[in-house]
């Protein structure tokens, strides 16, 4: 079995004596005694296997294929642009209710606003409470069963990398929210400007999910397209979006996964008992009645009523924060020190001066935090004033009350070192 990439078939040399075009997979290799497409092309079973493939219909990249004189092409697509070949289709319309989320509308009837920048940020206040909304059922959810914790979060879809620096800067302002969001935004744009920043944007997007990870908010330039594999996604909101983009399967699909392990049934049996659970929200102002005539198409796909937040009496949410793997100490430290570019990953706590640098820390911050006490019973006051000679206190033992700090920190140190960033060759 052989892996890689389309581009490495037919990224072209130059052309032969004869005016063909020469492909890296044509030139001789010592090491192989002719060239890999040779080879490649003398197997009698050849099979090829296309993920993603209508990347692959450009002329260059089939004729590159059928080079290789295979037995048989599959291709695998959720966007196929030729559908004269269709062996066999599982759509996304069928999944939905049985192995991913089920996607709903949420709009505004009666928006009076023509100003496209206050339709943007109605539909970004009405994101974040559906975030939070989300948030503090999908707590209540996961404590009541048992399952690990998700931390769903927010994707907002830009015009271009100004619209997205707009966006960012006022989701974290003042005006929003009284500033609750600032430092919980990620900004990613579609072409970084260089292959590290390129890293740098996938490493920070394989973190969104990571219940240490503070950001709640992704601000992207476009929408995300294949490459990036999330499960907790549960609110887009497409700002200055056309209909066929808010609808696109593309752009949908990618808040379907599912974030628990669950079977066919459980998914059918949440969805009736406790909906909100598996519910993607789609946040759309400003066409509701594109969308509406849209959905009617679509009916496949979008089988919840579009929720009106016009009919609804919301009352303003209280902010629920989710605990974290770590304990709050913990937490405040790494986000200081990933803020300030101390510690960029996991991995670098692997050695022991870093590891002891954060251990030590956390160390001065949980000494000099004060803790609450509730107010003792009447009963209780009585025994610490006048307790018996039995009862009399024993003196504190601080060295073991700092001995068991340290122990605690250390084992939270070690538990978030095994968190190893994936390496770039397998991204």
């Amino acid at each position: 079995m052989f892996v890689f990439n389309i581009g490495k078939i037919f990224s072209a040399q130059e052309t032969d004596e004869a005016g063909r075009t020469q492909f890296k997979f044509h030139r001789f290799h010592e090491t192989l005694g002719d060239s890999f497409a040779a080879i490649l092309q003398q197997m009698d079973d050849l099979v090829v296997l296309m993920d993603e493939s209508h990347r692959y219909r450009a002329p260059a990249s089939l004729r590159a294929i059928h080079n290789l004189k295979p037995v048989m092409g599959l291709e695998f697509t959720a966007t196929p642009k030729f559908k004269g070949n269709v062996l066999y289709s599982f759509s996304l319309g069928e999944a939905v209710g049985r192995f991913v989320k089920s996607p709903r509308v949420v709009t505004r009837t009666n928006l009076t606003a023509s100003d496209q920048r206050i339709i943007d940020q109605l539909k970004l206040k009405d994101g974040i409470y559906l975030h939070e909304e989300k948030k503090a059922r999908l707590a209540e959810f996961c404590e009541a069963n048992g399952h690990p914790r998700v931390k769903p979060f927010v994707l907002v879809s830009t015009r271009d990398t100004t619209h997205a620096k707009e966006v960012r800067e006022y989701l974290e302002s003042p005006d929003f929210e009284g500033g609750a969001y600032r430092g919980k935004i990620l900004e990613i744009h579609s072409k970084p400007t260089s292959k590290e920043e390129s890293d740098e944007n996938v490493a920070r997007l394989l973190e969104v999910e990571s219940p240490t990870c503070n950001v709640e908010v992704v601000v992207h330039v476009t929408m995300l397209k294949e490459g990036w594999d999330v499960s907790n996604l549960y609110t887009i909101v497409p700002l200055r979006a056309t209909v066929s983009e808010i609808l696109a399967e593309q752009t949908i699909g990618r808040g379907l996964r599912l974030p628990l392990p669950l079977t066919e049934g459980q998914v059918a049996e949440l969805i009736r008992t406790d909906p909100e659970i598996l519910r993607l929200n789609i946040v759309s102002h400003d066409r509701y009645e594109q969308i509406l005539a849209e959905k009617k198409l679509r009916a496949d796909l979008f089988r919840d009523p579009i929720r009106d937040l016009d009919q609804e009496e919301a009352e303003p949410l209280t902010k629920v924060d989710v605990p974290t793997l770590f304990s709050e100490d913990t937490t405040a430290v790494l986000e200081v020190l990933s803020k300030t570019g101390e510690v960029g990953s996991s991995q670098e706590l692997l050695t022991a001066e870093r590891r002891e640098k954060l251990i030590e820390e956390i160390l001065a911050r949980s000494k000099g935090s004060e803790v609450a006490v509730a107010p003792a019973s009447p009963a209780a006051l009585q025994a610490v004033l006048f307790p018996s000679a039995e009862e009399r206190a024993v003196p504190v033992d601080a060295e073991k009350i700092a001995r068991e700090l340290r122990e605690r920190i250390e084992r939270e140190v070690d538990a978030l070192s095994l968190q190893i960033d994936v390496p770039d060759s397998l991204r």
